[in-house]
């Protein structure tokens, strides 16, 4: 009873952070125009972001349904509690626990509802892209959308992704990548080079995210 009333408190007020956050950062968005034929014409696609930016990430979706892969680890369950308060589903697993019956699950639900992946979590090393989204965008068919989000000040914790949390009244600026697209009958070295554009895009725009107000200045 008590790690329940635990977990329902903490994500309660990770909730209401992220909402006083959206509440006093004013934020701008790029390259967002890739998603909107998307959301009229009820396509789907996986979207993707690192690890360490996830944070804002909620306010970068406005379609009708997601179903985001969050890790069976303890602070996992806050994120996912959390994330429903936003009406976003999850689907729990990762590279080290729980990871199969994750990767089928997001196969299934493919048909009906967009996806969301960190492709370098859930322990790294930072802004590497996995392999494993890549199988997925082959298996599902559905285009790799990568966007990233960086703000004018900002606090980056001290752990392995660097998480960064906007302070408040800052300014913060979601930008959308190019899509990757991997095809049904991709060879090993066609996915690897799939595996490096995704992660060459991802980086792209989140350098590009980080640089944006100082280069204003």
């Amino acid at each position: 009873m008590k790690n329940r009333r635990l977990l329902f408190l903490a994500s309660f007020l990770g909730f209401i952070v992220l909402i006083l956050l959206r509440l006093t950062v004013r934020i701008r968005r790029i390259g967002e125009e890739t998603l909107f034929d998307f959301y009229r014409n009820k396509r789907h696609f996986i979207l993707a972001f690192w690890h360490g930016r996830q944070l804002m990430m909620p306010y970068s979706y406005r379609g009708k349904q997601i179903h985001i892969l969050i890790s069976q680890h303890g602070d996992g369950e806050i994120v996912a509690r959390a994330m429903s308060y936003f009406g976003f589903h999850s689907v729990r697993g990762s590279t080290t626990r729980g990871g199969f019956r994750a990767f089928r699950e997001l196969i299934r639900i493919s048909g009906s509802s967009d996806l969301a992946i960190t492709p370098d979590g859930p322990k790294g090393p930072p802004r590497r892209v996995q392999m494993g989204i890549i199988e997925l965008a082959r298996l599902t068919a559905l285009p790799i959308i990568p966007v990233t989000f960086g703000s004018s000040s900002a606090r980056r914790l001290n752990s392995w992704d660097c998480f960064e949390i906007p302070f408040p009244f800052s300014r913060g600026i979601f930008i959308w990548g190019k899509p990757v697209r991997v095809e049904k009958n991709a060879g090993e070295g066609d996915l690897i080079l799939k595996q490096r554009e995704l992660e060459d895009e991802m980086n792209r725009i989140t350098d590009l995210a980080d640089g944006y107000y100082s280069n204003q200045a």
